[in-house]
């Protein structure tokens, strides 16, 4: 077998040319990446005939600046709040944040009243039904049902109003535990 030199040359054109279309795009793309960068970032949401996807930073994604020293207006009544349900408590937790997920990830309503009426059950069996954010949250349950039309904007202020509340039951709890540490170098006396 005898190595042909002038096959080799004669396709090197068509292998520059193969390559051609290539080595423009990623130039283009390279040259103008801070632009598509900053195109990419405006997207807020893409619509497609199944359905849409949202993009970008949700309220939801901001944890609360300071969450030491909150004087809460709750006049929660303590006696009746079950702290030895834990795994209500760990529910509840699990529950609205998975409930916020899906109001972010643009889930079907079915899911998200499911979502809603597991914290409902929970907020209930723990004995914070009743409270200021129990009510709220099922404020929010009632905003979701009956909203015609669940935008991301709709979807991102609930999810916000949800987490809020789960910081505020969360602040009012660790007040109930002595010695709460919250690693951030808060501590309960």
């Amino acid at each position: 077998m005898c190595f042909n030199f002038q096959k080799l040359i004669d396709s090197l054109p068509l292998f520059v040319e193969s390559l051609a279309w290539p080595l423009v795009t990623l130039t283009i793309v390279w040259i103008l990446k801070n632009d598509i960068h900053d195109v990419i970032t405006r997207i807020a949401e893409a619509k497609f005939p199944w359905g849409s996807i949202a993009f970008g930073d949700s309220k939801a994604d901001m944890l609360p600046v300071e969450t030491t020293g909150i004087k809460d207006s709750d006049s929660t009544d303590f006696s009746s709040v079950h702290v030895d349900k834990f795994a209500n408590l760990y529910w509840l937790a699990n529950d609205i944040m998975w409930t916020s997920g899906a109001l972010l990830r643009n889930g079907p309503r079915d899911a998200l009243m499911r979502g809603f009426r597991q914290i409902l059950h929970h907020l209930n069996i723990i004995g914070l039904a009743d409270s200021e954010h129990g009510k709220l949250i099922a404020e929010l349950n009632h905003a979701v049902l009956s909203e015609d039309s669940l935008t991301a904007e709709f979807r991102s202020e609930v999810a916000s109003k949800l987490q809020n509340a789960s910081y505020r039951i969360g602040h009012l709890l660790a007040g109930q535990q002595e010695g709460f540490d919250n690693g951030l170098g808060t501590k309960n006396k």
